[in-house]
C-alpha cells in the first residue's frame, strides 16, 4: 500500500466515523486504524496485486559441473531457471533445460547441476506470483579442469623483497616469450592488437604457424597497415580492423592460444597484459605480460573476440562484427580458475568504470596500489579520495609525460596548488624515466580481476 492510498483510506474512515459516531471518538478510531495498517505493512504482508521485480542477479559457487544462481524479488515468488549452452554468440536461443523451486521467497538461491566443464551457458530466471512474473537473464561459465597456472612477466626489473607468494619475473624478453608460445601452438591463435610494427620475427613465426596448420584470426585497430601486417595478409592470414567510430580505438591486446579445436583442457592459454608489439613497448616502455592456462577463461575471451570478428568460424563476417558502443554485455564475468576467483569485464559494454568504483569502495580494507599511464575520470578520482579519507593507503606511480596533461588526476592527488587538490595529499609519484608506464594501462578494452589482488588492464580515461 503506498502513501497516497494510505491517506485516502484514513480520510474515508474519518468522514465515515464523523457521520456515524460521536465526534470525540473519531480521532481515536482513525488512530487505531492507522496503527493496524502500520503493523500490517511491517509484518511483510504483501499486496495481493504486487508484481514481482527481479534485482541483484548473479552467480557463484562454481564447479566443473554446477553453479548456484542468486537473485532477489520485491515480493515472495517462486524460482525457475531456463538454461542452454550456445556454441557461439550467434546460435538462436532454445532453452533445453530447467530447474524449478515452488517455494515463494524473496531471496532466491538455485543450484544447477549436471553441467559440462569450461562451458558458457545462457540462462533466464523467472519468478512468479499471483499470475504475474518477472524475467531476467545472464551468462555463467563452469569451472574448467585446466591447471590454472598463472605466469606474470615484466620487461624491466622488479623488486621482490616484499613478496609473499610467487616471485614476479623481471627483465623478460617478451619477443622470445611470444615467439616460443607461437611455435608451440597446435590448433589455433586468435589475436587482438592495438599496434604491431618492427618485429618481422613475430610476423614470420605466425606465418610458419599457419603453414603447419594452425588456424589464425587477427583483429587490429583502425591504424594504417605496417609491413608486419602486410606480411600476414600476403600469406593468407585473415585480418580485420575496427572500421566504425574510428575517433576511438580497439585497444585490446590479448592472444588466445589453442582454444579452438583443442583436445584436452591443458592446451588453451590466454596471453594478455599491457604490451603491444612495437619496439618501444617490448623494451623501453614499462609493460607486463600475463599468461593463464585455463580453458574457461579462454572461452570467455573467445566470445569477446568473436563479437568483433562477427562469426565463430575461420572467416569473419564484417556485417555482424561489433566494436565500441556497438558491443553488448554478452559474456560471463565470474570464473573459478583452479580455485581462484577471477572476474572479467570488457569495455565499453560491461560498465567497467562502475564496476571498478564498486570494487574500490567495497573491497578496499587497507590499501590500493597502482601504476598508471593515464587517469582523468572524475568519478574514479572521487572514489579513490573517499577511501583515502576513510583511512585506506593510496599509493601510485604515474607516467611522467602524461601526469600533467588532459585533466590527469595526478596533480590533485599530489596536493599541488591546483583546484581540487587533496589535503592531505596521497603518496603518488611520477616515474623519472621518460618511457611510458602502462603497467596498469587504463584505456584498453578489458579488465581481469584476480581475487584478492586486482590485476587490471585498463586506463582511467574515457574511451570507446
Amino acid at each position: 500500500m503506498n502513501i497516497f492510498n494510505l491517506f485516502g483510506l484514513l480520510r474515508t474512515i474519518s468522514i465515515t466515523c464523523k457521520n456515524l459516531l460521536h465526534p470525540d471518538k473519531t480521532h481515536k478510531i482513525v488512530l487505531v486504524v492507522f496503527i493496524l495498517i502500520v503493523i500490517y505493512s511491517a509484518t511483510g504482508v504483501q499486496d495481493k496485486n504486487a508484481v514481482p521485480v527481479i534485482t541483484n542477479l548473479t552467480y557463484d559457487n562454481i564447479t566443473p559441473t554446477g553453479v548456484e544462481v542468486f537473485w532477489t524479488t520485491n515480493v515472495p515468488a517462486d524460482s525457475k531457471i531456463l538454461f542452454m549452452a550456445p556454441d557461439s554468440n550467434y546460435q538462436p536461443l532454445l532453452f533445453t533445460d530447467s530447474v524449478y523451486v515452488q517455494e515463494a521467497v524473496e531471496n532466491h538461491a538455485v543450484l544447477i547441476s549436471g553441467l559440462r566443464p569450461a562451458t558458457i551457458y545462457r540462462y533466464n530466471v523467472i519468478s512468479g506470483m499471483n499470475g504475474e512474473s518477472a524475467v531476467d537473464s545472464g551468462y555463467f561459465v563452469t569451472q574448467s579442469e585446466s591447471s590454472g597456472e598463472i605466469e606474470v612477466y615484466f620487461n624491466h626489473t622488479v623488486d621482490t623483497s616484499v613478496n609473499l607468494g610467487e616471485y614476479a619475473k623481471g627483465k623478460q624478453n617478451f619477443e622470445s616469450l611470444l615467439i616460443d608460445r607461437i611455435n608451440h601452438a597446435n590448433h589455433s591463435i586468435d589475436i587482438t592488437l592495438f599496434e604491431f610494427s618492427y618485429y618481422t620475427d613475430i610476423a614470420n613465426a605466425l606465418v610458419q604457424a599457419k603453414d603447419r596448420g594452425v588456424k589464425i584470426r587477427f583483429i587490429y585497430n583502425h591504424s594504417a597497415n605496417t609491413p608486419q601486417l602486410d606480411t600476414l595478409i600476403a600469406h593468407g592470414i585473415l585480418v580485420i580492423k575496427r572500421d566504425v567510430d574510428t575517433a576511438h580505438s580497439m585497444h585490446n591486446k590479448f592472444i588466445i592460444f589453442d582454444y579452438r579445436n583443442h583436445i584436452n583442457p591443458f592446451e588453451p592459454r590466454l596471453w594478455t597484459g599491457s604490451t603491444n608489439f612495437t619496439h618501444a613497448q617490448l623494451h623501453s616502455d614499462r609493460n607486463n605480460v600475463i599468461v593463464v592456462q585455463d580453458e574457461a577463461l579462454c572461452a570467455v575471451y573467445t566470445r569477446e573476440f568473436e563479437e568483433m570478428w562477427g562469426s565463430h568460424t575461420d572467416w569473419p563476417d564484417t556485417s555482424r562484427s561489433r566494436f565500441g558502443t556497438q558491443k553488448t554485455d554478452n559474456v560471463p564475468h565470474i570464473l573459478n580458475v583452479s580455485g581462484t576467483r577471477m572476474e572479467v569485464y570488457f569495455t565499453p559494454s560491461d560498465r567497467v568504470a562502475a564496476f571498478l568504483e564498486n570494487l574500490i569502495i567495497n573491497n578496499t580494507s587497507k590499501s590500493i596500489y597502482f601504476c598508471m599511464l593515464k587517469a582523468n575520470i572524475p568519478e574514479m578520482e572521487n572514489t579513490l579520495h573517499t577511501i583515502f579519507k576513510n583511512g585506506s593507503s593510496v599509493k601510485g606511480v604515474f607516467d611522467l609525460d602524461n601526469s600533467m596533461i588532459n585533466g590527469c588526476i595526478y596533480p590533485r592527488m599530489k596536493g599541488l596548488p591546483v583546484e581540487g587538490e587533496w589535503n592531505p595529499p596521497a603518496n603518488v609519484f611520477t616515474d623519472p624515466i621518460t618511457e611510458l608506464v602502462p603497467w596498469i594501462d587504463r584505456q584498453v578494452d578489458v579488465v581481469t580481476v584476480v581475487e584478492p589482488v586486482p590485476v587490471v588492464e585498463y586506463r582511467l580515461a574515457r574511451n570507446h
